[in-house]
């Protein structure tokens, strides 16, 4: 059902059930799947796709020209998974040539109220950003993030899956899967501990958090960089796929301006964390 006082371009694509509502603009190539609901005064344009059953509330603006001087007017895209909720006055900006041409959103994300992905952003599956989540340029978020309000991100940082953002944290460097990340110095966000809560609620077993509080304690904490101390894990450690995981994310992100280090030189011990903070888990 388009509403009367909606604008449809001649070359959108809507699937089956697709509800538009009043006063919203939709141009460009864009394509709709089944089932999604574009509700009023919202604005889609440019080279877009939005998955089936998404929700798309009021003053939303998808697929317009990125905000980077080097764009001039290239085909390039957003694209959004299925069962996307996307509230108020979010922005997400289509990608660059440079970054690679599209701006990503994955199934089952949440983003709230004000959020903005920008150009050649990554964002995963089950990802649920709070409002103001602000994405510069070229930041991957993995799958199962979780992000409090207010949280910056510098641009080309990557947040390894199941990592929790506390509110309010300006991060700047890379952050390793599974971690808690806590606004600390100046607000900057640094890595506290392992993500407990995240890994309880995934499933994952009270060995397997053990293990990664273990793991987390030789890569970040003490003396060194975690490329020194990754020959300190045992082979039950490295057998380990949640280990392997960081592992792997550690070894594909580039260091720049020392992100890593950053972490690793982080003073505050990770067993200090707080029983409140983690849920009263033990370990």
């Amino acid at each position: 059902m388009i509403h009367e006082t909606a604008v449809v371009g001649p070359d959108v694509e809507l699937g089956e059930g697709v509800r538009v509502g009043p006063c919203s603009v939709i141009e460009g190539r864009v394509k709709i799947g089944r089932g999604t609901r574009i509700r009023g005064h919202s604005v889609i344009e440019g080279w877009t796709e939005i998955g089936e059953d998404c929700d798309i509330f009021p003053f939303v603006s998808l697929g317009l020209d990125p905000q980077s001087r080097g764009y001039r007017g290239e085909e390039t895209w957003v694209r959004v998974g299925d069962g996307v909720t996307i509230r108020e006055q979010v922005t997400i900006h289509r990608g660059t040539v440079e970054g690679g041409g599209e701006t990503t959103v994955g199934s089952g994300t949440l983003l709230m109220v004000g959020c903005h992905v920008a150009h050649d952003c990554r964002v995963g599956k089950n990802v649920q950003m709070a409002n103001r989540v602000g994405l510069t340029g070229h930041v991957h978020i993995g799958d199962g993030v979780v992000c409090g309000g207010n949280v910056g991100f510098a641009p080309f940082v990557r947040i390894g899956p199941c990592t929790f953002v506390t509110a309010s944290s300006s991060v700047r460097c890379h952050c390793p899967p599974y971690g808690l990340v806590f606004p600390e110095y100046r607000g900057e966000g640094l890595l506290r501990s392992p993500n407990y809560v995240g890994m309880e609620r995934m499933g994952k077993s009270k060995e397997t958090i053990r293990m990664m509080r273990h793991v987390f304690n030789i890569l970040f904490q003490g003396e060194g960089t975690y490329r020194d101390n990754v020959g300190r894990l045992d082979e039950d450690m490295r057998n380990c796929p949640e280990v392997e995981e960081v592992l792997s994310f550690l070894n594909f992100c580039p260091l720049k301006v020392n992100t890593m280090r950053l972490l690793s030189r982080y003073r505050r011990p990770l067993d200090e964390a707080r029983e409140d903070e983690n849920r009263n888990f033990m370990i």
